[in-house]
């Protein structure tokens, strides 16, 4: 085992440090300003309709369901959180002297777009 040496301090520690000046970003090639996030594009594309007039959104969504009608799980999970919400986390523990509360709110709606 090697010793802790001043030496193996200063070497560890370098590799923690930025490779950058501070103040100066660490990607100046990063994405413009002003350009569309993934997330957007992806919302811009799902409410286009095909050539039938359905939109991709409601291509989307069927096509879940129809998985989730198949069995798969995963798409029965996100059909059901989608649907009913999200399951709440269980909590478990506590004292029996001093109960845990819980405040069960309704889901929100979905905001409009």
């Amino acid at each position: 085992m090697a010793e802790n040496t001043d030496e193996n301090t200063d070497r560890r520690l370098a590799n923690l440090r930025p490779a950058w000046p501070k103040g100066t970003s660490g990607n100046r090639n990063g994405r413009p300003r002003g350009a569309l996030s993934v997330t957007t594009r992806i919302r811009h594309v799902l409410k286009e309709a095909d050539p039938s007039g359905v939109t991709w959104a409601d291509k989307l969504a069927k096509a879940l369901v129809e998985l989730a009608c198949e069995g798969c799980a995963a798409a029965i999970r996100e059909v059901l959180a989608r649907v009913d919400g999200p399951l709440p986390n269980v909590l478990e523990g506590g004292d029996p002297e001093r109960p845990l509360r819980a405040i069960i709110l309704p889901p929100q709606e979905d905001p409009p777009q």
